[in-house]
């Protein structure tokens, strides 16, 4: 019987989640988010770039225990904005 119940509440959660989902106002919503998602990811690419370089240098070298310190640059106009 708790199986059953169980299933079934699962069952009505998928569908209130689907049905959720697919109204055009929570559509709308997640393109937005998408796209605020994607280009901050574009400007946080540029500002944090030096410090994925240094990472992958250290893993190309088998020094990824200690990458280190990063070279100066982004992390300099993080501090002054």
């Amino acid at each position: 019987m708790r199986r059953y119940a169980r299933t079934r509440a699962f069952a009505e959660a998928e569908k209130t989640f689907s049905a959720v989902l697919s109204d055009p106002g929570v559509q709308g919503a997640r393109a937005r988010v998408e796209a605020a998602e994607k280009e901050l990811g574009l400007e946080l690419r540029d500002r944090f770039q030096s410090f994925q370089d240094r990472y992958d240098q250290a893993v190309r070298e088998g020094d990824a225990a200690r990458p280190g310190p990063a070279r100066p640059g982004p992390a300099e106009s993080i501090r002054a904005g």
